[in-house]
């Protein structure tokens, strides 16, 4: 029995990319109606937001919690693609656990 995993270094750091790429979304449309409703107040916000969603993501803390997990999964997947010796690959990983780790923060922040 080998202790090493079969699926490819590459190919989980393409899938942490594939993880990131739903709740970077989220955020890219939580600040976009920031930036075009400047003077909105926050339930203002939230209501336009939700309005993007139907059925059973109309609760924001919903789409928080589903944001931060896709984030998880998207870490673990890139922090085993960081053995990989190609260091473009190191480096797309690294900025994948970052950007990850600042969506889960802003995550939490809108949830407190």
């Amino acid at each position: 029995m080998s202790t090493n995993s079969h699926v490819k270094k590459k190919v989980t750091g393409a899938l942490s990319i594939v993880f990131l790429l739903p709740a970077l979304i989220l955020f890219i449309m939580w600040t976009s109606i920031g930036i075009r409703f400047s003077d909105m107040n926050e339930v203002d916000r939230q209501d336009t937001f939700l309005g993007y969603f139907s059925g059973f993501f109309k609760d924001i803390h919903i789409i928080d919690i589903v944001s931060i997990i896709f984030c998880l999964i998207a870490i673990i997947l890139a922090s085993r693609s960081f053995q990989k010796r190609l260091l473009s690959l190191r480096f797309l990983m690294l900025m994948t656990v970052l950007i990850s780790i600042f969506i889960i923060l802003f995550d939490i922040s809108q949830l407190v």
